[in-house]
């Protein structure tokens, strides 16, 4: 059961070339959402998010309260899965969330929002602190990169992963910058993979510099040259 007087809001965007809003205020839990318009079954209430979308389910995901986790959590019912915080979600498993988690739900991205979070959150929602470019570049190479340092990540890869993550990036302003962004950080903390000439058609990738080994440097180690001994006595 629900906490009493709970109010869910749901802010963001769907589509992929005629993007539209999203701004649902959910009243009560458990509570569907998906393309469908209306949900037929009629056993839950649901919400459309992204009609004739076909990029997501009739009914995507479930929303409901877990009283032994003492949490709400998010339960995906499309074959597509979601993405929940950066973490990808398959058919019939479910993860927790809190509030502003983030949500990819085929061509929807959106903040999930709880009562604390929602005062004038939708004014200012780019004055959320996010993570600079480099932060979210190792967010992205480490989920990414699955342990195979040598194979590199490309920047599209990255700049995807990270419109999944932060909705926010997903407007066209921004999202120029992000890629510039990481770009720079790109070539400042990461350096370009080796690739055969067949390869490179698929994209520059990147990997982690290697740190430079250090200068084999010959440390003083108290004794003076018979030379620097006369000098010194002189």
């Amino acid at each position: 059961m629900a906490p009493p007087s709970i109010t869910i809001r749901i802010l963001g965007r769907v589509g992929i070339e005629n993007i539209e809003s999203i701004d649902l205020a959910i009243n009560c839990v458990p509570v569907t959402l998906g393309r469908l318009a209306i949900d037929s079954v009629g056993v839950i209430p649901h919400c459309c998010v992204g009609k004739d979308d076909n990029t997501i389910s009739k009914r995507h995901i479930k929303l409901f309260w877990d009283e032994k986790a003492k949490g709400f959590k998010i339960l995906c019912l499309g074959k597509n899965g979601i993405i929940v915080d950066g973490k990808l979600c398959r058919a019939t498993e479910t993860a927790l969330f809190t509030s502003k988690s983030a949500v990819r739900m085929g061509s929807a991205k959106f903040y999930i929002l709880l009562p604390q979070q929602q005062k004038n959150f939708a004014s200012k929602e780019s004055r959320i602190q996010q993570p600079s470019y480099a932060e979210m570049l190792d967010a992205a190479y480490n989920s990414l990169d699955s342990g195979l340092p040598d194979i590199g990540v490309t920047q599209k890869d990255v700049v995807e992963w990270i419109m999944n993550t932060y909705p926010t990036y997903c407007e066209e302003s921004k999202r120029n910058n992000l890629a510039q962004g990481i770009y720079v950080a790109l070539n400042k903390n990461y350096e370009r993979v080796p690739q055969p000439g067949n390869e490179r058609s698929k994209g520059l990738k990147w990997r982690k510099r290697s740190v430079s080994p250090k200068t084999d440097v010959k440390e003083y180690d108290g004794d003076l040259s018979e030379e620097q001994a006369s000098k010194r006595q002189k």
